[in-house]
């Protein structure tokens, strides 16, 4: 696919992944835990102790439009985010971050769903 003019990385992606809807046939389920499993393999913890994301690499790049394709699959069929996600995700990222800060780490709150 060609862009007439420069187009954010994320915006291309979601573009090429409309042209072939590889996710198409998931269930909502199947949905939450792909995007579940996406987020668990992406996140890594930082030098300092901190859950975070990887620096931009190619690996790391990939694993961003799997991701992405993931959350376009959800928009095409659910709307905008949150709608789709079940509340298994949340509550597994919560737990996730509760552990994460019993144990001294940091977990950054983005959304009510950290809480």
């Amino acid at each position: 696919m060609v862009f007439a003019k420069p187009t954010p990385r994320h915006e291309q992606w979601r573009a090429w992944y409309r042209g072939d809807r590889y996710l198409r046939g998931l269930t909502q389920l199947e949905l939450n835990r792909r995007f579940r499993d996406l987020v668990r393999n992406f996140l890594i913890l930082t030098p300092d102790a901190k859950i975070g994301f990887p620096p931009l690499s190619t690996e790391g790049i990939e694993w961003m439009q799997l991701i992405t394709h993931t959350l376009e699959e959800f928009r095409l069929i659910y709307g905008p985010y949150p709608a789709g996600f079940t509340g298994e995700v949340h509550r597994e990222v919560s737990g996730f971050c509760k552990r994460a800060r019993a144990e001294g780490r940091v977990c950054a709150r983005s959304s009510r769903a950290y809480k």
